[in-house]
């Protein structure tokens, strides 16, 4: 490492991207697997906590101990060991192999230190990083016992070409949308979907959060009522009901223009200055 790097290291501090230790390699380990698992960094040997240079002896010594702890990680992590003056300076460029763990743990940098991640937080780093696919996960809120209906069943084995005398958790087993005997989320969206007879009976929202909040706002209600006071609302105000399509996977509603303008005053309005079509005399309101 360049003097004037190095001194710009010490200028700057520890930080997300800079460490410093006093002397040896106890919990190194963490340090470059943290780093790995982040954007990358250097952390400095013989330099204390507030920026003091004390420096370390037997430099060639501490860079096998160095180099031996970056491939004890899990992946091997792939470092490079330079001296700066009595400084021992560990440059962990950005990896390509994340995760990284170390002696079975995974760590994770978080401002100017190093923290063992949380089962939570290793889930959440997988889906970041790709190596977990969110429709791979289990769908807690499925219920084999209750959702997975004889009719759901019989018309997914039809779609999906699934012979009928083949076993259930077999077929899904094989076919990856079961994870530990619970269902995943592709299983779900493929067999918990609405069909047209669910709609205006059934409220399964598919955006739970956003819901919750929407509930909280007196912007939506949890009833199933939607659907009904749609066609309500159509027929008192004189225009045609909505075509409603029902697919494997989403529904559409499709809203028919009204053929005269005088259709979607609504009951009680002012209809002076409205024009009926051709042919045609105002809907009575």
């Amino acid at each position: 490492m360049k003097q004037k790097q190095f001194m710009d290291l010490l200028l700057l501090g520890e930080g997300f991207t800079t460490e410093f230790k006093r002397s040896g390699t106890s919990g190194l380990g963490r340090e470059i697997c943290a780093f790995a698992n982040a954007t990358g960094g250097v952390i400095l040997i013989g330099v204390t906590d507030a920026g003091e240079v004390v420096g370390v002896g037997n430099h060639n010594r501490l860079k096998s101990e160095v180099q031996a702890i970056a491939r004890s990680a899990d992946p091997p992590v792939t470092v490079e060991v330079s001296s700066a003056g009595k400084v021992l300076c560990v440059a962990v460029p950005e990896q390509h192999g994340k995760p990284y763990s170390f002696g079975g743990k995974f760590f994770i940098r978080e401002g100017g230190s190093s923290q063992q991640m949380s089962r939570e937080e290793i889930r959440a780093f997988f889906y970041k990083e790709g190596l977990v696919h969110f429709d791979e996960t289990p769908c807690d809120r499925f219920s084999l016992s209750e959702d997975l209906t004889e009719d759901v069943w019989e018309l997914f084995c039809r779609r999906a070409n699934i012979p009928e005398e083949m076993d259930q958790f077999v077929a899904l087993e094989n076919l990856h949308l079961l994870d530990n005997g619970r269902m995943t989320h592709t299983g779900a969206w493929l067999l918990a979907g609405m069909t047209e007879a669910n709609l205006g009976v059934r409220s399964v929202p598919r955006n739970p959060l956003l819901f919750g909040m929407l509930h909280r706002m007196s912007a939506v209600e949890h009833i199933g009522s939607g659907i009904p006071r749609i066609h309500a609302l159509c027929r008192e105000y004189g225009v045609p009901e909505p075509r409603i399509e029902v697919s494997e996977h989403w529904f559409t509603i499709t809203f028919l223009r009204p053929t005269t303008s005088a259709a979607i005053m609504g009951p009680g309005r002012d209809q002076e200055g409205t024009k009926s079509g051709p042919g045609r005399a105002p809907p009575k309101l």
